[in-house]
């Protein structure tokens, strides 16, 4: 059974007017966590090193840059062209200009501390939600939020670790660019710092919450779809025959483990679910399905399966599969 069956009772918005709100809070929260002084956001920690670097182009200018970058890099590791990547551009372009129209207006906000600490805090939310959003709008996003998202997609790795990675990777670069050009660091504090090992996290529970409230509906919705409706999805029957008197610690270890919890949220994942057989008490059920079976190939990978096959070798017998 498909997990996605149960309707959904939450609100119904356009994915359009998500992503116009996403990329005005998102260009506002950058430039004001720069404003703030606790430092520039990870996410823009790059063009801003560029622009302190070769100052005669402004921010905005190789914010654009640096996403068409990113873009590209996609497109490789892809190894194909991807058309609603080119719309990522315009998008890109448009936060790339707002931010340099923030930065006209944001200098005649106070500068005292306590104003200071809260521009910080207002500006890490912003910038969370924007992204979240981002992620849920069904629309080609900022190139600096798209690239996780689809990098996380393309490793088949959870997107807040893939975050996390992509904002210190960026962060180290903007520390290598102004320390040898400039000969300081620039940009970098420790709002920077804690943004970029914590905001990966920040998404993923304003994310969760969006999930169980409302669903976003985009022009590209139907066509994506479509296009799982013609799929045909890969359902696999499990039975685990468990060693005498295992079957109870098989199962506690796996949840213990966060196994089912974790697989639910690969891509692909449509079903995961282990259950005790009626019959035999010494076997375990467990029914998962895939959208394609390249993804439930990539999950065997993953390295909460590693951790699986541990526990099997501890409590289980014998493994029958039953493909569908």
């Amino acid at each position: 059974m498909n997990k996605n069956t149960v309707p959904f009772t939450g609100r119904t918005l356009r994915g359009e007017l998500a992503l116009l709100v996403a990329v005005c809070i998102n260009s506002l929260g950058v430039v004001l966590m720069l404003y703030s002084g606790a430092g520039i956001s990870a996410i823009s920690s790059v063009p801003f090193a560029f622009s302190e670097v070769l100052p005669k182009i402004s921010l905005g200018t190789w914010t654009y840059l640096f996403q068409g970058l990113l873009v590209l890099s996609l497109m490789i590791l892809r190894r194909k062209f991807v058309p609603s990547y080119l719309f990522s551009f315009v998008v890109g372009f448009v936060f790339g200009e707002l931010l340099d129209l923030h930065e006209l207006w944001l200098p005649i906000l106070p500068t005292a501390l306590p104003w200071r600490i809260l521009y910080f805090v207002i500006s890490y939310v912003l910038i969370c939600i924007g992204i979240a959003l981002s992620n849920r709008c069904g629309l080609p996003i900022i190139p600096t939020d798209l690239f996780p998202r689809e990098l996380a997609d393309i490793t088949h790795v959870r997107y807040p670790r893939i975050k996390i990675g992509f904002d210190v990777t960026c962060l180290a670069v903007t520390a290598c660019l102004t320390f040898f050009f400039l000969g300081h660091l620039e940009g970098l504090g420790i709002g920077t710092i804690v943004a970029a090992f914590t905001m990966g996290k920040g998404v993923g529970i304003i994310g969760d919450l969006l999930d169980k409230h409302v669903r976003f509906v985009s022009v590209l919705t139907k066509r994506k779809e479509r296009e799982q409706d013609t799929a045909h999805p890969l359902t696999l029957h499990v039975t685990y025959t468990a060693f005498p008197g295992k079957r109870n610690v098989f199962l506690q270890a796996v949840q213990e483990a966060r196994i089912p919890e974790i697989t639910r949220q690969e891509a692909g994942c449509l079903q995961y679910d282990y259950c005790a057989s009626e019959e035999n008490p010494d076997q375990i059920l467990l029914t998962e399905q895939w959208t394609t079976e390249a993804q439930q190939q990539a999950h065997l990978k993953q390295p909460h399966m590693q951790r699986q096959q541990q526990i099997k070798q501890t409590c289980i017998a014998e493994t029958t599969v039953e493909k569908c």
